[in-house]
């Protein structure tokens, strides 16, 4: 989902009049992997995320959903 690389330097003063737009863009479509366009389960694996360490503390059952989450997208090491 990534339209710009954004990792502008913090000493540059100056954007051009797309960059900042773009930037916010890409922040939007990062977060929200193209607001679920490229994973469709994208918001299901933010909410497993949300909700981990509670789940961690009360010894609740982890759901199937979030653990193939966990699975893809948190490193373990």
């Amino acid at each position: 989902p990534y339209i710009i690389h954004s990792n502008f330097s913090t000493l540059k003063p100056d954007y051009n009049g797309t960059e900042p737009n773009l930037m916010i863009r890409n922040g939007y479509n990062v977060a929200t992997m193209g607001n679920s366009t490229v994973e469709s389960e994208w918001l299901t694996c933010v909410g497993c995320a949300m909700l981990s360490r509670s789940l961690t503390k009360t010894g609740t059952t982890v759901p199937a959903a979030c653990i193939k989450c966990l699975d893809m997208y948190c490193w373990n090491g």
